[in-house]
């Protein structure tokens, strides 16, 4: 079961953000979903429209990355889950790309990275 956390927990990783620091804050997004919902990582990362990249994925409208790209996300899942990194985002639950419209209106922002906003 661990095993296939990180591997959920990297393909988020690799498919939501671009860059370590946008990696780190989604990571820690849903480890904080995780905690919350006293869930594992793939019951977050596989809740229905919860993660754009996984739901096209679903809908056959976008690849899964290759296992090569995905053993590189891998080894930072495993420090975000054993708690290796800061959380840059405290306890934010839900993020957006400033590319499409803000789902979010009514939630406190707490913190921006890149074009990504953390609430």
């Amino acid at each position: 079961m661990f095993e296939m956390n990180v591997a959920c927990l990297a393909l988020v990783l690799f498919g939501e953000a671009s860059t370590y620091e946008q990696k780190l804050a989604v990571g820690a997004v849903v480890m904080n979903r995780a905690e919350h919902k006293v869930a594992n990582i793939c019951d977050v990362v596989y809740k229905p429209k919860q993660f754009e990249y996984i739901t096209l994925i679903q809908q056959n409208k976008m690849r899964e990355p290759t296992r090569e790209e995905l053993l590189k996300h891998e080894l930072l899942a495993l420090q975000i889950i054993k708690k290796q990194h800061a959380n840059p985002v405290a306890n934010s639950k839900f993020f957006h790309d400033t590319r499409i419209s803000n789902p979010w209106k009514d939630k406190q922002q707490i913190a921006v990275i890149g074009n990504m906003i953390f609430y």
